[in-house]
């Protein structure tokens, strides 16, 4: 389910089923499992370099987008930032930035993200 204000910004993206993308959220080149919720204002990039350095052409500056992989049964919380994968079954706290790729079954909060605890299988 894709609610009011949430935008796909890649038509290259893969959805899985039973996938909810609360309002507001923006979703990069990305490869997403099943059963994955996004809270609202959630923003997944396509990778860490959207932008590199200043010229006169942003275009002769950017990188190719990088698929981010979000795995199966993971929750990200309200204002998260994604810019690496999401393994099976990991929670992303809620204003989380992901710079390095989160464990399968993990629970990540801060800015940068990091692991602080894993989820019992």
């Amino acid at each position: 389910m894709v609610f009011f204000g949430a935008m796909f910004l890649n038509p290259k993206t893969c959805v899985g089923s039973h996938v909810e993308v609360r309002p507001y959220c923006m979703i990069g080149l990305a490869d997403i499992g099943d059963h994955v919720s996004f809270s609202q204002r959630v923003s997944l990039l396509s990778g860490r370099h959207q932008h590199v350095g200043l010229s006169d052409s942003v275009e002769q500056t950017r990188l190719p987008p990088k698929q981010v992989h979000i795995g199966g049964g993971v929750w990200i919380g309200s204002h998260a930032v994604v810019m690496n994968d999401v393994g099976e079954g990991s929670v992303v706290g809620a204003g989380g930035v992901v710079v390095k790729p989160v464990p399968p079954n993990s629970i990540a909060v801060g800015v940068p993200a990091r692991v602080v605890k894993k989820k019992q299988t």
